[in-house]
């Protein structure tokens, strides 16, 4: 049977020199700090999805849910309205095989709803995406 080793540990010490301001923070690149930042977010969704029982297989995989967060940073969507938009972005529903499962922002009719919930989080910033998105394509 195999063992385990024990986990190393180690003792965290303060510099002996204080870091300038201008370094802190400076040993990830940007998409490491995103990445970083981005999966408690996926992990939330994915949560979500399980919760709703989306099969595991109609759910983004993390090349994709990575992708998705970083557009809706993008955009200037956080918290909350960033967990949205994916989950208002990836189509979970059962797909013709080979069709894309991501919702084509890029279309006229998408993008003008996207314009126009961008508009109605500027106006009412405590508002969710999630919400203007259905009672904007549902009524």
């Amino acid at each position: 049977m195999p063992t385990m080793e024990q986990p190393q540990w180690f003792h965290a010490q303060r510099p002996a020199e204080p870091v300038p301001i201008d370094r802190q923070g400076s040993r990830f690149d940007s998409n490491q700090w995103h990445a970083m930042r981005a999966w408690a977010p996926a992990n939330r969704i994915w949560r979500d999805y399980e919760d709703h029982g989306v099969a595991a297989g109609d759910q983004p995989d993390a090349q994709t849910m990575a992708q998705l967060l970083r557009d809706a940073a993008g955009l200037g969507l956080t918290g909350a309205s960033a967990e949205d938009y994916v989950q208002c972005t990836w189509l979970h529903e059962k797909r013709d095989e080979g069709a894309s499962r991501v919702l084509d922002w890029a279309q006229p009719a998408n993008a003008r709803l996207l314009k126009r919930i961008q508009a109605a989080l500027a106006a009412e910033p405590q508002a969710r995406f999630a919400s203007l998105f259905h009672l904007f394509t549902r009524g």
